[in-house]
């Protein structure tokens, strides 16, 4: 969906409209991602998803650029993750149903390196499943299953050649979504 410098100052206004637009746009993607970095916890994600579009709503007079919605509702749902993350870890009460908290407490600077690993990760899942199914197909059968060009071939019923040009354009646009993700 391709919004205008109208739908920026709507927002930028807190319209109603334009929120409701943008909550049926992106709640499935968020809620996706929310859900897999809770490790599946639907209670939490429903929280943090809540938390989400409410604090988007809130920060909306000051969103700059209307290029990158999806990014910055997503950068506001890590914050709202982070934000339980430090919750239940200060409380210390429900610490084994999140993630990263097998990590010795003592050691932060492990903490860091591992949320960022994970949110790569995920950022990564999200990428794939945007990708049209051939290119999620190869990529998986490529770097999942560990399939050789001349598995996939087989498996696809496509001489090698094509397999190289289909794995080089898979790549490729997994790259541009993800940076796309990954955008500030």
């Amino acid at each position: 969906m391709q919004f205008s410098k109208e739908d920026l100052d709507k927002i930028r206004k807190r319209d109603p409209v334009i929120f409701e637009k943008l909550y049926k746009l992106y709640k499935d993607k968020i809620f996706q991602y929310i859900y897999i970095k809770t490790k599946k916890n639907i209670q939490l994600t429903e929280d943090i998803m809540s938390e989400t579009f409410y604090s988007a709503i809130l920060s909306a007079p000051k969103l700059k650029s209307i290029k990158n919605l999806f990014s910055w509702f997503l950068q506001i749902a890590n914050r709202r993750y982070y934000d339980q993350v430090r919750k239940y870890y200060s409380e210390k009460k429900y610490i084994e149903q999140l993630p990263n908290t097998e990590i010795n407490y003592n050691k932060n600077e492990n903490i860091n390196g591992k949320l960022i690993k994970e949110e790569r990760l995920l950022m990564t899942q999200i990428a794939m499943e945007t990708l049209n199914p051939l290119y999620q197909e190869i990529l998986k059968l490529k770097y999942i299953e560990n399939k050789s060009q001349k598995e996939i071939s087989k498996i696809l019923n496509k001489s090698i050649n094509s397999v190289e040009s289909i794995l080089f354009r898979a790549r490729k646009s997994l790259k541009k979504k993800l940076e796309e993700l990954l955008k500030d």
